[in-house]
């Protein structure tokens, strides 16, 4: 290791002495080999876990997913400056603020959603 790195430390004084054509021939030939990959080499790797296939139907929203569908648009022109964590900060701290009463468009919505999911999943035949 030490004697690695006094190399290292003679080679930086002799560049300094060098011209410029000498000291470009001398870098090109003491940098390290790019490194190559080759295709034939890799090999695929299996899990015994079953992948889940993305075939059946679309699982429910909820209602706050519904109230985000619907607000989203006027906050981000509302506040542009805002980043996608504060716009989704925002948005949950105005559900939070919704009265009971207020919700209920939504959380018919996702009752709606819910009744979907459950008709499509009853007609879903899985293929193999």
């Amino acid at each position: 290791m030490r004697r690695n790195f006094l190399s290292s430390i003679a080679n930086v004084f002799k560049l300094s002495g060098m011209s410029g054509e000498g000291k470009r021939v001398f870098v090109v030939r003491s940098s390290p080999p790019a490194p190559t990959f080759s295709t034939s080499t890799t090999t695929k790797i299996t899990t015994n876990r079953s992948r889940k296939g993305k075939s059946g139907p679309k699982k429910p929203s909820n209602a706050y997913m519904f109230f985000v569908q619907a607000k989203r648009s006027s906050v981000v022109l509302s506040h542009p400056e805002l980043s996608v964590p504060d716009v989704a900060k925002l948005l949950g701290a105005q559900w939070r603020a919704l009265t009971p009463v207020d919700k209920i468009p939504y959380e018919e919505k996702a009752e709606a959603d819910k009744a979907r999911y459950k008709r499509e999943r009853a007609n879903f035949e899985p293929t193999v």
